[in-house]
């Protein structure tokens, strides 16, 4: 025991400060002050229990550095989710603003829309009360109804009908339905000529060629009833298809809503299937026109020549003609006996139809357009 403490406090361990610098003499005096030296055991300022201290001070420092780096990534998690808060929530306001935005345009669009259905109406009572009610019975001369059924004229006329703005049915469409209704006549005429023997072919023997003389009034008669016949018939495909481009007023939330996106589809694809049906039938017309011509003698072409004038003739010019006159007239003659019936003058009662007229349009088309509106 004498010789170990002799060891012990002689040894070469007997003074650690000896084999320590400065800085770890100092950190052992602070240790041993913060952790007082135990009654058995390895001392701890001895060299071991100096480093067994150190390393204790490694893994505390170790824990506190990834106890930080812990801390950093909660922090950092929290404001990402921070940031996504707020980006919902821009995202949700922009989505609402968008919203508003679309629904104030629509009501904008609405309101322009009845301020031009109001506009149009008023032009169309000024019109309607300068026509007609300064119109006489007879609905002639220069201060009659010349200027309406002149107008009249204009409108009914293929050929004005196309230079005329219409709000449900483009120029060129209509120019489609004039050439499928001159194309299935001429074709028709083609076709009566071919088969009641009016044509003769330009290869038939001479033998065959002399069917009996015919007079000039069973000549010009055949001639006009193949001509008004073909024109009749002739428009039946212009109708048929006409079925297909039916336009009506409708009344949708917003422009750009689901329906209103439906019904422009719907229309759009009616309106393909009329031009490639149409195009097809006037190339099929034209076809069998010059096939037709191509085998028919020359003697016999002009007959098919008059038949074909008759038929346009009647279409551009007597038909338009009989309506321009015909419909001022009638609508006189209605305007007289209403006024000798309720006894009142004929102003009046061409404004009270005017009223009853625009309601039912405003109640067919769902319009908000006001009456008595200025």
């Amino acid at each position: 025991d004498a010789a170990r403490e002799g060891s012990s406090s002689n040894g070469p361990y007997s003074d650690p400060s000896k084999y320590l610098g400065p800085c770890d003499s100092q950190r052992s005096s602070i240790l041993s002050e913060e952790y007082p030296q135990p009654t058995c055991g390895p001392s701890f300022s001895s060299p071991t229990g100096l480093l067994f201290d150190f390393g204790f001070c490694a893994a505390d420092g170790q824990e506190a550095h990834e106890l930080r780096a812990a801390e950093h990534d909660v922090e950092g998690a929290a404001s990402a989710a921070a940031v996504a808060r707020g980006s919902r929530r821009n995202s949700a306001d922009s989505a609402k603003n968008a919203k508003t935005e679309q629904r104030a345009q629509a009501a904008a669009t609405i309101a322009a829309r009845e301020e031009n259905w109001l506009k149009l109406r008023h032009s169309l009572d000024e019109h309607f009360e300068k026509h007609v009610v300064h119109s006489t019975l007879c609905c002639f001369g220069a201060d009659a109804g010349c200027p309406l059924a002149l107008r009249i004229f204009k409108v009914q006329n293929p050929i004005g009908d196309l230079l005329v703005q219409c709000r449900f049915m483009s120029s060129s469409l209509r120019t489609l339905f004039f050439m499928i209704k001159i194309c299935g006549a001429l074709m028709l005429g083609c076709l009566f000529f071919e088969t009641s023997g009016m044509a003769h072919n330009k290869h038939l023997p001479a033998a065959c060629a002399g069917a009996g003389a015919e007079t000039i009034a069973e000549k010009i008669g055949q001639i006009i009833a193949v001509g008004t016949v073909s024109l009749l018939l002739g428009t039946l495909p212009g109708l048929l298809l006409g079925l297909l481009h039916s336009r009506s007023i409708k009344k949708f939330a917003y422009e750009g809503c689901p329906e209103w996106k439906r019904q422009l589809l719907i229309w759009r694809a009616k309106d393909t299937i009329i031009w490639v049906v149409g195009l097809l039938y006037c190339g099929f017309c034209v076809f069998f026109v010059l096939l037709f011509l191509a085998n028919t003698a020359k003697e016999d072409l002009s007959e098919f020549t008059i038949s074909s004038a008759t038929s346009m003739l009647q279409d551009i010019i007597i038909l338009p003609m009989l309506i321009s006159f015909g419909a001022p007239l009638l609508a006189t003659m209605a305007v007289l006996l209403l006024s000798c019936v309720q006894k009142e003058c004929k102003k009046e009662v061409v404004k009270q139809r005017t009223v009853e007229m625009m309601k039912k349009v405003e109640t067919a088309s769902g319009a908000k357009m006001a009456i008595d509106k200025p």
